[in-house]
């Protein structure tokens, strides 16, 4: 009778992890055949864990793989079977006012030795998420794990510099707020930080300046620049376009940029992109894909790329870039169509100092906060735009995408 290696088992459990990640009722009576089916049942209920209901927020991959529930259950689980924490390997944590002095939480936190990323949210506005309280020390505890190499922060405004100091193996790091307190001179590290990738924003000039402007214990700069390859930046200031100019600068080896940019909204000050051609400069040997978003309101006057072309425009003909991808959230009574920036984005990406562009994706999203006629804006925006883009819609050697869709909210 033939049999089944413990890799195609392994396979077989991942494929029903994903066909029934809502409640894993088959790995679950897997786990029941014999010990060893139970360990690598294990591995696959336990990798992911989601605390005080995130599924929805996890990003890919690992979305379908969380298994959310509250901190109370997460608390009973590991109390009565510690060596489930070995099998954890992401953890979201959401955090509340009631974990801040959860001695029992904070217990089970330390028993995790094996996470490899971390993304811890907010539920409040708070500063003293940092400050002492009991979870404070199973934070610490999970955020210098030798294993972990992803660190993500999102909704709350005071993340401490400093506590990433005891971690120097980071390859990425994601924080979506502010940092309020600078790196001082008793928090610098010995060695430069190794991140691999870096994702900021909203609100990113002080972050940048503080990881620009900080040095270690021997004079070298607190990050490692030459391992940054992928960054993604939300930009809602002209402050924050000023820090990331001096911030990459510094950085030779990007692969991949991802820039979003609040262009329009009345409370900004930023109206352009002005100088991104000589901020990714430094990158130019390295640099393969472009990402640009921006929410656009106004009329066919204004420009819905702020100023993306004209930097387009100055980027050499020695670059090596394959893919650039522009997406674009149409408000509510604006429009578009008739701005002459899509005819320039053509002819810019459609010519022949892009020799290693393969692929172009331009994709607009209606707004929409009622009910609108199905399919009646979207395919009459289509149709426009699809006429503005002539030179890479007949060109062969490249793969080109339009998309435009609604998202009624």
């Amino acid at each position: 009778m033939a049999t089944l290696t413990f890799d195609v088992v392994e396979t077989i459990m991942d494929i029903l992890v994903r066909l029934d990640y809502s409640n894993l009722s088959s790995i679950k009576a897997c786990s029941l055949v014999c010990w060893d089916f139970l360990e690598i049942c294990r591995r696959c209920i336990f990798a992911s864990i989601g605390l005080n209901n995130v599924s929805a927020d996890i990003p890919p991959p690992h979305m379908e793989w969380v298994q959310a529930g509250s901190t109370r259950g997460f608390q009973r689980l590991l109390s009565g079977t510690p060596v489930l924490a070995d099998y954890i390997r992401h953890l979201h944590f959401r955090i509340t006012p009631n974990d801040l002095e959860n001695e029992a939480l904070a217990l089970a936190l330390k028993k995790i030795r094996r996470l490899k990323s971390l993304t811890i949210c907010s539920s409040f506005r708070t500063q003293s998420i940092w400050n002492d309280h009991c979870l404070r020390p199973a934070l610490l505890h999970l955020l210098h794990l030798p294993s972990l190499i992803d660190f993500r922060l999102t909704d709350f405004d005071n993340f401490v510099v400093a506590e990433l100091m005891p971690r120097l193996s980071f390859e990425e790091f994601s924080h979506a707020g502010s940092i309020t307190r600078p790196i001082s001179a008793s928090d610098l590290p010995v060695a430069p930080i190794n991140f691999r990738q870096m994702s900021l924003g909203p609100f990113i000039s002080p972050a940048l300046a503080h990881f620009g402007a900080a040095r270690c214990t021997d004079g070298r700069s607190f990050m490692n620049f030459g391992t940054l390859t992928d960054i993604s930046i939300a930009l809602n200031s002209f402050a924050d376009l000023q820090a990331l100019r001096d911030f990459l600068v510094h950085c030779p080896q990007l692969v991949t940029v991802h820039i979003g940019a609040d262009c329009m909204s009345p409370d900004s000050d930023l109206k352009a992109l002005v100088g991104l051609s000589d901020m990714i400069s430094p990158s130019l040997k390295t640099l393969r894909h472009i990402d640009f978003y921006t929410a656009f309101e106004g009329g066919s006057e204004d420009d819905p790329l702020c100023g993306l072309v004209r930097e387009l425009e100055q980027i050499p003909d020695s670059n090596i870039i394959e893919e650039v991808s522009v997406e674009v959230a149409l408000l509510p009574f604006s429009d578009c169509s008739e701005s002459t920036q899509w005819g320039r984005l053509d002819s810019v990406l459609g010519r022949s100092g892009w020799p290693n562009l393969h692929r172009v994706s331009v994709t607009v999203t209606v707004v929409a906060f009622g009910p609108v006629v199905e399919g009646g804006i979207t395919t009459a925006l289509r149709e426009v735009l699809e006429a503005r883009f002539p030179c890479l819609s007949s060109d062969d050697s490249k793969l080109f995408q339009i998309r435009v869709r609604e998202d009624l909210r």
